[in-house]
């Protein structure tokens, strides 16, 4: 899943063990800007009432995937027609989403591991320049485009 983390600073997430209330089984971290989080962790998380808070809020964003699909309906004669409809759903990679909004993420993303993995992952040649100009001022610590 991947997740916007819209604060500024680190945000730390303890995965408490199961039947094992004082025992942490994972730390999740996540830095400002676009994180990937596997999905089976995700689901825990998002169990917790502050992160569904924090959801409701805007302060955690799950980025969601919009996808023209071809739909039967019936139109105003109750003929059957084949209509164009947009649905949204969770994006769980970068290849989920367009490339519009793929560059958008990368230039608000700051963790460098996730930055080099996106780009050994993708193969669309605007995104991978993309991913390359943002690792390179990390790397460098510049601020120009």
């Amino acid at each position: 899943m991947i997740i916007n983390w819209t604060k500024q600073g680190l945000k730390t997430i303890s995965i408490k063990a199961a039947n094992k209330a004082s025992k942490i089984k994972k730390t999740v971290k996540l830095l400002p800007g676009f994180n990937e989080v596997p999905d089976d962790e995700w689901k825990e998380i998002k169990q917790n009432p502050m992160i569904q808070k924090q959801i409701e809020l805007g302060i955690i964003v799950e980025v969601a995937e919009k996808k023209e699909v071809k739909k039967k309906v019936k139109n105003g004669k109750g003929e059957e027609i084949e209509k164009t409809v947009v649905e949204s759903g969770k994006a769980k990679q970068l290849k989920d989403l367009d490339a519009e909004a793929v560059v958008a993420m990368v230039e608000d993303t700051f963790d460098v591991d996730l930055l080099k993995k996106w780009k050994k992952e993708e193969s669309r040649d605007e995104i991978r320049a993309a991913i390359a100009n943002q690792l390179e001022k990390i790397l460098k610590g510049g601020n120009s485009k």
